[in-house]
């Protein structure tokens, strides 16, 4: 007895999955996104101290920028919990 297997032919929406469930692309996903994170929590860090002199809620600006830096840095994790504490304490 002969075993017969067809295979349906891959039609351009199979090949599109596969190109895009690739793990070079996700790679590539997870590398841009991290990307757009660190670039607009440096950019927000950078406006939040230029407003500690200029006219601005520098205050409010500087958290949301370690919020956003904490996502993909320790070092910015750790001087929001120390910003968090000692808001708490007062």
């Amino acid at each position: 007895m002969r075993l017969v297997l067809s295979h349906a032919p891959v039609t351009l929406l199979d090949r599109q999955r596969q190109v895009i469930m690739s793990p070079i692309v996700l790679e590539t996903v997870k590398q841009a996104k991290r990307l757009i994170v660190i670039v607009v929590g440096f950019t927000l860090l950078f406006v939040g101290i230029a407003m500690i002199v200029l006219p601005g809620p520098a205050f409010i600006v500087i958290p949301l920028a370690l919020a956003i830096l904490a996502t993909e840095f320790v070092w910015a994790r750790r001087l929001l919990n120390k910003i968090k504490s000692k808001i708490s304490n007062r």
